[in-house]
């Protein structure tokens, strides 16, 4: 658990110093007549997919190991504001929250290690069919938008980085259909993924906004990637892969200095 600390910590202060020289070096020598605070607001659609590794030690001598594709998706609501330190870049906050979320678990196999019998594995199936478990799904978070890359009187493209927190509870279920009489087993495995996690993200996008008039935006549509540096010790999402898509609105207040 102090391993674990000390290595977020350690990629945390790496984060931080690489954002401050990126934000030196497009703040440098540089007069912004015009700042804008801009609220915005989008659905989202957010996908995780990957394999998720589970061990359970049924008898001191008899050790399940076991692998299968995990899907999670959700529906979010999400809130931000944003604030130009230049013309090129705008740095701001999120939040979102899922109106509807749920974790798949897919049908897989385990290989089954018994001491006793030396150490080559047998291969079982632990169970079969679909399990979905009702999550919920809240991340807050930084964004550093970086403009200009195309810019028209019509469509604006821009890239979005930033770090984030993102916390995902898994509550109800259906019935997990196993073929093993193990009652042990299947309690461990509900317990484990009916858990809380919280893990921090690093997220990567571009977007496409389309100005209305009068301060107010059409945010076509926002793709983002989402990676976990910590993922080796999540129970959820042990080497998977985020894909989030936004659309919605945003509203610029204009101030002339």
């Amino acid at each position: 658990m102090l391993d674990k600390k000390l290595r977020r910590c350690t990629i945390m202060k790496q984060i931080i110093f690489y954002l401050f020289i990126v934000v030196n070096f497009f703040t440098a020598n540089l007069s912004y007549s015009q700042r804008t605070h801009e609220f915005r607001i989008n659905l989202s659609l957010y996908r995780n997919s990957g394999v998720s590794f589970y061990d359970f030690h049924e008898e001191e001598n008899i050790r399940h190991n076991f692998e299968w594709d995990q899907i999670f998706k959700a529906q979010l609501i999400e809130l931000g504001w944003r604030y130009p330190v230049s013309p090129y870049l705008h740095i701001g906050f999120h939040f979102s929250k899922s109106i509807h979320a749920e974790m798949e678990l897919l049908q897989a196999e385990s290989a089954v290690y018994n001491s006793n019998q030396g150490s080559a594995p047998q291969l079982a199936t632990l169970f079969s069919g679909l399990t979905t478990f009702e999550s919920n799904f809240r991340e807050i978070g930084m964004d550093f938008k970086l403009n200009h890359l195309l810019r028209s009187k019509k469509f604006k493209i821009y890239i979005t980085l930033g770090p984030g927190l993102q916390a995902i509870k898994n509550a109800g279920n259906n019935q997990i259909e196993f073929e093993t009489e193990s009652e042990d087993l299947k309690n461990d495995l509900l317990q484990t993924y009916s858990g809380k996690e919280v893990l921090f993200t690093l997220s990567y996008g571009l977007g496409l906004t389309y100005p209305i008039g009068k301060g107010l935006n059409l945010n076509i549509i926002e793709v983002m990637g989402k990676y976990t540096p910590d993922h080796q010790s999540s129970d959820f999402f042990v080497f998977s892969n985020s894909l989030v898509i936004k659309s919605g609105i945003s509203y610029k207040l204009l101030r002339n200095q």
